[in-house]
């Protein structure tokens, strides 16, 4: 069975088998920060019926930067440090790590690159053309911090021309037997002309989770590709609760329709 019928999708990329073609560490002007931190770009192809390409952003957190036009990152203090467990890319690199302790492949591969390129995930010739299973998790918040979704590796199916997939475990796409697999979306926004009912979707789900505008703004920045990748779906994250029938008027609207019906408000 394709998908779990008692699970919502949420057009984000989760339960999917992916390979890293490209991988830049770079800014983007138009990001939730507008370019201030550094973040690592892949560039995976997705496989399966639905797959395609698509370009995951992954924040580095704050002091880092790129001194050859993206091919590594240093810290901005001169210090040789790793990148805090926390980021985004932190948390990958850490859920891939982790599979090296069960998977020979696995620890073969990355400690030959890691010999080879010093500094490991901080040189984008780590990345490039490693295979992967990857999930979506969600992390718990702190404070006023909502919970949030990180994208985790959770099998190693190889290197991208290096033959066939790792022995001994079965290939991620048959690691969720079960047939709660979710199918991985596309890259959808600019062959579907803009938001598509997947991504629709996912930007209400971040909305109604959202406590204001900025922080709605700022995750769907981070969990959506398509919000920096598609100008219409940009545009549809950045109108505020004035545009009326915006994603964000929408949640007020139900917000509002909630308190009046006295339903209990989370975090209130």
């Amino acid at each position: 069975m394709g998908f779990d019928p008692f699970k919502n999708e949420t057009g984000l990329l989760d339960n999917a088998d992916v390979t890293v073609l490209e991988a830049l560490f770079t800014r983007r002007a138009d990001s939730f920060d507008h370019g201030q931190k550094l973040e690592l770009h892949l560039t995976v192809m997705v496989e399966g019926d639905e797959g395609g390409e698509q370009v995951l952003f992954f924040g580095c957190g704050d002091g880092w930067d790129t001194l050859d036009d993206g091919a590594t990152a240093v810290r901005e203090d001169g210090k040789e440090r790793g990148f805090h467990a926390n980021t985004k890319v932190g948390t990958l690199w850490g859920t891939i790590v982790d599979l090296m302790a069960d998977d020979k492949a696995c620890d073969k591969v990355l400690r030959e690159r890691v010999g080879q390129y010093e500094t490991g995930p901080r040189d984008t010739r780590v990345w490039t053309g490693l295979k992967f299973h990857v999930d979506r998790e969600t992390r718990k918040g702190g404070g006023e911090i909502n919970d949030y979704e990180v994208l985790v590796a959770s099998a190693f199916n190889g290197v991208e021309g290096e033959g066939a997939k790792k022995a001994g475990k079965a290939s991620g796409a048959a690691k969720k037997a079960s047939g709660a697999a979710k199918k991985a979306p596309a890259k959808p926004a600019e062959a579907a002309g803009g938001i598509t009912p997947a991504i629709r979707t996912a930007l209400d789900l971040i909305a109604d989770e959202s406590a204001d505008h900025d922080s709605f703004m700022e995750r769907a920045f981070a969990e959506v590709p398509e919000a920096s990748s598609d100008e219409a779906v940009k545009a549809a994250v950045g109108e505020d609760g004035d545009v009326a029938g915006s994603i964000w008027a929408d949640a007020l609207v139900r917000y509002q329709a909630a308190v009046d019906a006295g339903e209990p408000i989370e975090g209130e």
